[in-house]
């Protein structure tokens, strides 16, 4: 096929999976946009082969975005003969084509809201140069245990203790990391939402092991930092990576791989149990537990997955449910999504678990103790939205994210914050205020706690460090409560706290 859209409507024909990576509309968006800017058919098809190469690298290997892709990956996609057929055929020239393509789109997507991936890109072109000359970099350094074992049918008890000693040493050393003071703020966040409304008391943390095993689970792969909103395995990695061992680097990037999964087990063999996902109903074979598991039919289990190269389990929490129980819990997180689409309308189930993997937690395990929940989906329902570019200055934008910034809100909820904070200016009775009214600040802040079900603890100092006046606050945090047609819990603007507010709020 000669068209290289052709070729791009093949290829996402084939693979429709690969839409949850990069939208094929956007691929094709940017590849008439080179067209335009006089790139030539030859160099089309140049393009599009490098941003296929990075599509089947990422699904093999269950990178899910590509903030998650790392030096060594980009290295590997040049290596492993999907872009070039050989290490040793690898040129100077393809190498700098490859790059180049990508610094391009990289540029064009970061327009839309992909992340800025340049500063990675270019730390990979980098490594291909020692002192200006091109040479080939050791991807594998001295130390190939941990992918060695990736080509293993079986893994030797040796084999399997050494792994799990180096994994358990690593994970150690990661919770370190972010017992560090600047991390107080986030432990503590994480773990206001790791209880949801319930005061954690001394006694039932002290020592006990299952409530540790699951907060660290959740921290590691789920929660979300304030400054980064990068989770904290991601960020160790990112920091912390040119200090790892090649084996411990492999082990963190395949952590970095597991997926938040809900499922059942269909039945138990000696070596592993056939299990069923309960989203997507895909099956999956896991290794035999060390510990008997009584009536596993009755059984519903949570927890993170890798399922490709060496298996790597975390911690699984399993709660009694039955049939029915598990399709009450199937339809109910379900309309907790249709809710998070009012945010994203292209959200997939995936990006769900990844922003919201504890208000599922809570989930299950309130139905499961409770069988009986009320919660946000029972609200007024709103259409999936898909946002245009601000109408407003950048200027402005950049100047409430800084606002909301110092105010204590996380980097996800200042986005969320600013979504309002457009809105409230969309609306008549503002056409004429300021953009910088402190007033309307101070009540977009308020506002935006509210229907997440919050409140600021020092609402005086807020208003207090704004300047702004109490009573004309109220008044603006009303006019755009009812010109935005708003609601407790309201789905438009609803971040993490909210999510797990609702669920326990009558």
């Amino acid at each position: 096929m000669d068209n290289v859209y052709g070729q791009v409507e093949s290829f996402y024909n084939k693979n429709a999976e690969m839409e949850n990576i990069l939208h094929r509309d956007l691929i094709e968006k940017y590849l008439r946009k080179c067209a335009w800017n006089g790139d030539s058919e030859e160099e089309l098809k140049g393009i599009w082969q490098v941003l296929c190469c990075i599509l089947e690298y990422m699904y093999e290997n269950d990178i899910i975005v590509l903030d998650y892709l790392t030096m060594y990956d980009y290295q590997e996609m040049l290596y492993d003969g999907k872009y070039q057929p050989h290490k040793e055929l690898v040129t100077e020239e393809a190498v700098a084509g490859f790059f180049k393509y990508l610094e391009r789109f990289y540029t064009y997507i970061k327009e839309y809201g992909y992340g800025n991936h340049l500063a990675m890109l270019e730390r990979a072109r980098a490594s291909f140069y020692d002192e200006g000359k091109f040479v080939y970099p050791d991807t594998d350094g001295q130390d190939a245990f941990y992918k060695d074992l990736v080509h293993l049918d079986n893994l030797s008890f040796e084999d399997t203790e050494q792994l799990n000693t180096m994994l358990e040493s690593l994970l150690n050393r990661v919770g370190e990391y972010f017992r560090q003071p600047l991390f107080t703020g986030d432990l503590t966040r994480a773990l206001t939402l790791y209880s949801g409304p319930f005061e954690i008391k001394e006694e039932d943390s002290k020592g006990n092991e299952e409530f540790w095993f699951t907060f660290w689970d959740y921290f590691f792969f789920d929660y979300h930092l304030m400054e980064t909103d990068m989770t904290p395995l991601h960020y160790y990695f990112e920091q912390e990576k040119e200090r790892l061992e090649p084996s411990e680097r492999y082990i963190l990037q395949d952590l970095l791989k597991a997926k938040f999964t809900v499922f059942s087990i269909d039945f138990a063999e000696d070596e592993f149990v056939q299990c069923t996902n309960l989203f997507t109903d895909a099956k999956l074979e896991l290794p035999a537990p060390d510990y008997g598991m009584m009536d596993y039919s009755k059984m519903l289990l949570f927890g993170h997955l890798h399922l490709h190269g060496v298996m790597m389990l975390n911690y699984i929490t399993s709660v009694p449910a039955s049939e029915k129980l598990r399709r009450r819990i199937k339809e109910e997180i379900l309309r907790q999504y249709e809710i998070y689409r009012c945010q994203d309308a292209e959200a997939t189930m995936g990006d769900f678990f990844r922003r919201h993997a504890m208000a599922v937690r809570h989930t299950i395990n309130i139905l499961a103790s409770y069988a009986q929940l009320k919660v946000v989906s029972a609200r007024p329902q709103r259409q999936p939205m898909k946002r245009s570019a601000s109408q407003l200055p950048a200027e402005q934008r950049d100047g409430f994210i800084q606002l909301a910034h110092r105010m204590g809100l996380s980097r996800h909820s200042q986005k969320l914050a600013l979504w309002l904070y457009e809105d409230a200016f969309s609306l008549p009775e503002l056409q004429k205020e300021s953009l910088t009214n402190p007033a309307i600040l101070g009540a977009v802040l308020v506002l935006y706690m509210n229907v997440n079900g919050l409140e600021f603890s020092n609402l005086d100092e807020v208003l207090k460090d704004l300047q702004a006046s109490e009573d004309e606050t109220i008044h603006w945090v009303e006019t755009i409560y009812e010109g935005l047609d708003c609601v407790t819990f309201d789905p438009r603007y609803l971040a993490e706290e909210g999510f797990i507010q609702a669920l326990y709020t009558v």
